[in-house]
């Protein structure tokens, strides 16, 4: 894609991060997120190269420029710093005027400057696909030195900008800082995991037996509850019976009783399974893994909204449950502090969708029901 004038994916991303329409809501975090979420002072644009052009009188030659360029993001290797030198060089020199022209131009290299090296991974406060990968963040210390999180919000979702990050228009989202955009939850998580092996504690077994028992839980989640295996209209997940209806989202995205009642019914069945593959106290054993920060978000879904909408008990509590390894589990993790952070982020959006009346439609046509369809289980 071309770079020329910011159309490329880094430009995209460019220009997504620092249009103030669609930078971090840090309104819509709460308020430990707004700290940490908040950009600091040397990552704004630009600031780094004026404090590396401070002390320097004029125009530099190539090899000050590819010092200047390296110290602020070392990825930056010496045939792309030669290119950038002939490209921004006027009379000999670069000077910072003209690598800022030359910076507007090419918004690929001026993402990478700005950024100093660092992905960027795009979030929404309430996505449980997403919420996996801010688990894996939350328990890996350090990697805001590598990972720079972005909250979004539905209207940025749609914008041309993003969509060139992810065009399924859906978080999450990464911007590599090699510059190339990936999408697709469980692909971003891995990469992270591999990128960023070395930095702090991994999330992924050390056997291929426990490691084939955690890809089997989150596939199962992946494909069964959470994706709608179809990106057009009229096409849902599962875990959209919960939440979807004609009433609130309207023909693209609602669903007849029937449809709904399979899919209630697809939940209770791979719970049902889940249930009675769990090693404990984790999904897979003795730490946690990458089957943990997928399957959690999705169950503050359920813990909110299954009672609400269809009158089940709480599957969660180890008093009530008809699933008590799940319950075991559920209960052990969500004291965990990432884990329980988490959980209030998602709570409090669907409180507030509550509030503003998301659920009734729903409600009211399951309380109309004669047909005898099936939605409250065991």
């Amino acid at each position: 894609a071309s770079n020329a004038s910011g159309t490329g994916r880094w430009g995209a991303c460019a220009r997504l991060w620092g249009r103030g329409a669609h930078g971090i809501d840090v309104c819509a975090a709460p308020h430990a997120a707004r700290r940490r979420l908040a950009r600091p002072a040397c990552a704004r644009p630009m600031d780094a190269l004026v404090q590396a052009f401070q002390d320097v009188a004029g125009s530099v030659d190539c090899s000050t420029l590819t010092r200047i360029l390296r110290g602020v993001n070392c990825t930056f290797t010496e045939e792309e710093c030669n290119a950038i030198y002939q490209g921004a060089s006027c009379e000999g020199g670069v000077s910072l005027d003209n690598l800022r022209s030359y910076l507007d131009k090419n918004q690929t290299i001026k993402f990478r400057v700005e950024h100093r090296g660092k992905a960027v991974f795009f979030d929404m406060i309430h996505s449980n696909n997403a919420a996996r990968i801010r688990l894996w963040l939350r328990h890996k210390p350090g990697m805001e030195d590598f990972v720079e999180t972005k909250m979004l919000r539905y209207e940025d979702l749609k914008t041309e900008e993003f969509t060139r990050i992810n065009p399924l228009q859906k978080v999450p989202g990464l911007v590599r800082a090699d510059g190339v955009t990936v999408f697709e939850s469980s692909v971003i998580l891995m990469y992270l995991e591999e990128k960023y092996r070395d930095v702090g504690p991994t999330f992924v077994p050390s056997s291929p037996e426990a490691r084939c028992h955690m890809d089997l839980i989150t596939r199962c989640h992946d494909l069964y509850v959470a994706s709608p295996n179809c990106t057009a209209p009229g096409f849902s997940h599962c875990q959209g019976a919960m939440y979807l209806s004609f009433g609130h989202h309207g023909a693209a995205r609602g669903m007849d009783l029937k449809t709904r009642a399979a899919k209630i019914a697809e939940l209770w069945k791979q719970l049902s399974w889940l249930n009675g593959n769990i090693v404990g106290p984790y999904l897979v054993g003795d730490s946690v893994t990458h089957a943990d920060f997928t399957w959690f978000p999705t169950t503050i879904f359920m813990e909110f909204m299954l009672p609400l909408v269809f009158g089940w008990d709480n599957i969660f509590s180890e008093k009530t449950s008809q699933l008590p390894e799940l319950a075991k589990w559920w209960t052990f993790v969500s004291k965990l502090a990432p884990f329980a952070q988490v959980r209030q982020d998602i709570l409090r959006f669907w409180e507030d969708m509550e509030k503003k009346g998301q659920f009734k439609h729903i409600i009211d046509e399951v309380q109309a029901d004669t047909s005898g369809l099936k939605f409250k289980y065991p």
